[in-house]
C-alpha cells in the first residue's frame, strides 16, 4: 500500500463533509418548510431556532475549511512555485480533455482505458465545484444572515436575492455531491461498497497503478514511490471508514429523494 493523502488533508475532508452534512439536514428543511418532512425533520432537530444556529455552525465550520484550504494552497505555492503549472495540479488542464475523450471512446469500445495522472479529470470538477460552491453558498448566505448590516450600503431586493440563490444552490449542492461525487467516490465499479482512500490515507498498490497509470509510472521513475509505502490500515479504522464513508451517502440520498418529491410536487 502507499500514501494518498495526508493526516492534514483527511482532516479537513472529515471537517468539510460534516459541515456540508449538517447545512443540508439543517437548511434544506428551512427552504422547503411547507412539506411534511421538512416539518418532521425539524421537530426531530428540535425546531426551526435549533435548526438555525446548527445551520450557522456549519456554515462557519465550512468557512474555517475554505480559509484553512487556501491558507494550505499559499503554504505549498511558497514551498513550490511551479506546482499550479505541473502534474500535481489540481487546476484544468489540456490533459484532462484528452483524458475525458478517452474515456468517453473507452466506455464505447473503441479505445484503450486512458492512463491518468495523480488527478482524473472527475476528482478536479469535484474539487472546483466544492470551491465555487463554499463562495456562491457562504457569500449569499453572508448576506441574509448580516441582512441589517448588508442592506445599509445594499438595497433590501439584494437580501431576497440572496435567499432565492442560496435555497437554489443548496439543491444543486445536493444533487451534484450525492449523485456525481458519492457514485465515483464509492458506488463505481471497483470501489463499491467504499472507497477508504480519504479514510485510511492509504491505497493498494494495484488500484494506484490501474487508476493513475501515469502518476504511478512518474513516482516509479523518480524515485519517490518507495517512501510512499505505507503498511495496512488496522482494522478498527477500516470499519470506521466504511462507516464514515456511508453515513453521509445514507443521509444525503435520503435528503436528495425528499427534496426531488417536493420540486415534483410543485414545491419552489
Amino acid at each position: 500500500m502507499y500514501w494518498r493523502f495526508s493526516r492534514w488533508q483527511r482532516s479537513l475532508h472529515a471537517a468539510l463533509f460534516t459541515g456540508f452534512v449538517v447545512a443540508a439536514l439543517t437548511g434544506l428543511p428551512l427552504r422547503f418548510s411547507a412539506q411534511p418532512w421538512a416539518a418532521t425533520l425539524c421537530t426531530l432537530l428540535g425546531g426551526v431556532a435549533t435548526l438555525r444556529w446548527l445551520h450557522r455552525g456549519a456554515a462557519l465550520l465550512l468557512g474555517g475549511c475554505a480559509v484553512a484550504h487556501v491558507a494550505t494552497l499559499l503554504y505549498l505555492l511558497g514551498r513550490r512555485p511551479g506546482l499550479p503549472r505541473g502534474p500535481d495540479s489540481l487546476l484544468p488542464q489540456r490533459r484532462d480533455g484528452h483524458d475525458l475523450w478517452q474515456h468517453l471512446r473507452w466506455l464505447l469500445g473503441q479505445a484503450p482505458p486512458p492512463a491518468f495522472e495523480r488527478w482524473t479529470y472527475w476528482q478536479k470538477f469535484d474539487y472546483w465545484a466544492a470551491m465555487l460552491g463554499l463562495v456562491g453558498m457562504g457569500s449569499s448566505g453572508l448576506v441574509v444572515w448580516l441582512a441589517p448590516l448588508v442592506t445599509r450600503w445594499l438595497p433590501g431586493w439584494a437580501v431576497t436575492v440572496s435567499l432565492r440563490l442560496h435555497g437554489h444552490e443548496a439543491v444543486l449542492a445536493l444533487g451534484v455531491i450525492s449523485v456525481f461525487h458519492f457514485f465515483h467516490a464509492h458506488l463505481r465499479p471497483g470501489k463499491f461498497p467504499a472507497d477508504l482512500a480519504m479514510f485510511t490515507g492509504r491505497v493498494e498498490e494495484a488500484a494506484l497503478r490501474r487508476e493513475h497509470a501515469r502518476y504511478y509510472a512518474r513516482l516509479q521513475q523518480s524515485g519517490r514511490l518507495a517512501p510512499l509505502r505505507a503498511a495496512p490500515p488496522p482494522r478498527w479504522l477500516v470499519r470506521l471508514g466504511r462507516w464514515l464513508g456511508w453515513l453521509p451517502v445514507a443521509l444525503c440520498w435520503l435528503l436528495w429523494l425528499l427534496v426531488l418529491w417536493s420540486l415534483m410536487a410543485g414545491a419552489e
